[in-house]
């Protein structure tokens, strides 16, 4: 029975997508896992999988763009902080100097 993948695939693709269907749909069998792992790079010589890098290491305009929004957001969550210190040392003052009560700023404050 000869596959019709409407494109004409490379042999060891086809074994590897044999062996697959073997696994999926076939009787449990120990075989197709060591045929499977010897035609697949994925695996060491027990059957583990190989711990290999999956995704490259980012490009100099991903980092300079990373390095860039976390400056950004550096600065913003300064100017937060300094904004949230702020208005309580301003209320603060403003009582000391006599210019509102104590009651007014605990109301502004809540």
């Amino acid at each position: 029975m000869r596959p019709n993948f409407g494109a004409h695939l490379p042999v060891r693709l086809h074994e590897i997508l044999q062996l697959v269907l073997v696994i999926f749909t076939g009787p449990k069998s120990v075989a197709p896992y060591d045929d499977l792992t010897l035609l697949v790079s994925a695996f060491d010589d027990n059957g583990m999988p190989i711990a290999m890098q999956s995704t490259k290491p980012p490009g100099r305009i991903s980092r300079i763009f990373s390095q860039a929004t976390m400056g950004i957001q550096g600065a913003l969550t300064f100017v937060g902080s300094l904004a949230a210190l702020t208005v309580p040392l301003l209320g603060v003052t403003l009582v000391f100097l006599g210019k509102i009560d104590i009651e007014k700023l605990t109301e502004l404050l809540k």
